[in-house]
């Protein structure tokens, strides 16, 4: 039972999480050790029934006093359990408004409490001032939009209001089978559209673990109340990781510095797509004419990976130009199977198969 209340703790603000247990059983005189992971969405999935069930106490507690979500100014979660992403986004989604995240939710009752006895008994009680961030952080991603794909998809990791210091993480995974690199882009907004909140910081992770499935990567961010954001990208499978620090990230920023950030954006993105901010409407992506990657089951993309992973054998051992060379195709061929191109993977490989036959006959 302690083992399964510190996971779902951590789970309230990391992705995974490991149950461990030792000596939880014994069989014909041998201890049975537990060690299980879970994921946050796995963990929702099994309470939602429950969360749903106390929706219903809420309703029924604001029908009885003949309110509605309009005539409520502010909700606080109250209980340690309250934690837990799903709570605050059904009640987000019920009451139309995010519940406040700067008082305590194990302390909140007792802190009521003595404030109420303070005041009855005649005292002046000040406000308690608490630590937050008053903005919210988070990364863009390719996700959804008005029912189509949309490159500058934005959510927050780290909330508004949210009491400091802390760390939050998130999951994501790569857009394209075989994608060895991905770009963060770091925002401090709330809006959904990415490129209509403020770019803060931007990194690149390369080195990614070519895979036909999506590949997931963690974004974990750590804010201080020193105002330093510390964004962590993190490949789960192999634990590599790129990290960005971004100092004074809950200075406001005067006008300057907003269109200073705006023409970063432009600047950031028309290096790389050719595109203004005002043609923004053009990183929608239809869907159906990206190119489809070359079907595993082809035996020609398995005599292709052989080669290529022979020849990763030798890059240590040959000359430089030959190394190069050797890389370069590499590429064209994982380029190739990305885009779908047979005839374009097929070149590549006759060409590594002779260089091999050079290098090897050496």
């Amino acid at each position: 039972r302690w083992a399964a209340e510190q996971a779902k703790k951590k789970l309230s603000d990391e992705v995974y999480a490991t149950v461990r247990e030792e000596s939880l059983a014994v069989v014909d005189g041998k201890p049975l050790h537990l060690e299980v992971e879970i994921d946050r969405q796995s963990y929702q999935d099994m309470i939602r029934p429950l969360v749903e069930t106390t929706l219903e106490s809420v309703s029924a507690a604001m029908a009885d006093a003949g309110k509605t979500p309009d005539d409520i100014d502010e909700v606080l979660l109250v209980g340690g359990s309250t934690r837990t992403p799903l709570i605050r986004q059904v009640l987000t989604e019920r009451m139309r408004r995010e519940p406040r995240q700067d008082v305590h939710p194990d302390l909140c009752v007792a802190l009521g409490a003595g404030v109420l006895a303070s005041r009855l008994s005649g005292h002046d009680v000040q406000r308690v001032l608490v630590d937050v961030s008053p903005y919210s952080f988070g990364p863009s991603y390719l996700g959804e939009r008005d029912g189509r794909t949309y490159r500058h998809c934005y959510h927050p990791v780290i909330h508004r209001n949210t009491p400091l210091p802390v760390t939050r993480t998130d999951q994501y995974v790569t857009s394209y089978p075989y994608q060895e690199e991905v770009d963060i882009d770091v925002f401090q907004g709330d809006d959904p559209d990415a490129m209509k909140n403020i770019l803060v910081g931007h990194f690149r992770v390369k080195g990614l673990t070519p895979t036909v499935e999506p590949n997931e990567v963690l974004c974990r961010m750590n804010l201080d109340i020193d105002g330093i954001l510390r964004v962590t990208a993190i490949e789960k499978r192999t634990g590599l990781s790129r990290h960005i620090t971004i100092s004074n990230a809950l200075k406001s920023k005067s006008d300057e510095e907003i269109a200073a950030s705006r023409q970063r954006l432009n600047d950031l993105y028309g290096a790389r797509a050719g595109f203004d901010q005002a043609e923004a409407d053009s990183e929608y992506i239809d869907v159906e004419a990206e190119p489809e990657p070359l079907a595993e089951s082809d035996p020609r993309i398995a005599q292709a990976r052989e080669l290529v992973e022979r020849s990763r054998g030798l890059l240590g051992d040959v000359h430089d130009e030959d190394r190069e060379e050797i890389i370069d195709l590499h590429e064209e061929i994982t380029q190739a199977m990305r885009e779908g191109d047979m005839d374009g993977m097929t070149e590549a490989v006759d060409r590594l198969r002779e260089l091999l036959f050079f290098i090897e006959g050496k």
